[in-house]
């Protein structure tokens, strides 16, 4: 699962960005609403799993088991 499903600050997912909330710290205003690019998410520092997640995706890359 891509890190910009699975964050804490993630609320919704469209074609190009992630809408997100007030608390994510790569936060832009577009329109009056809070997005972030997939880019962004994917290489993000301060990712949090939601409650309920696992915790595997924080430490895995793309392209390893």
């Amino acid at each position: 699962m891509e890190k910009y499903k699975s964050c804490v600050h993630a609320e919704s997912v469209g074609q190009y960005a992630v809408f997100v909330k007030p608390s994510c710290r790569h936060v832009k205003l577009v329109k009056g609403v809070c997005v972030v690019s997939k880019d962004t998410c994917r290489c993000c520092l301060w990712w949090r799993p939601k409650k309920g997640e696992s915790n595997e995706q924080k430490n895995s890359s793309p392209g390893t088991a």
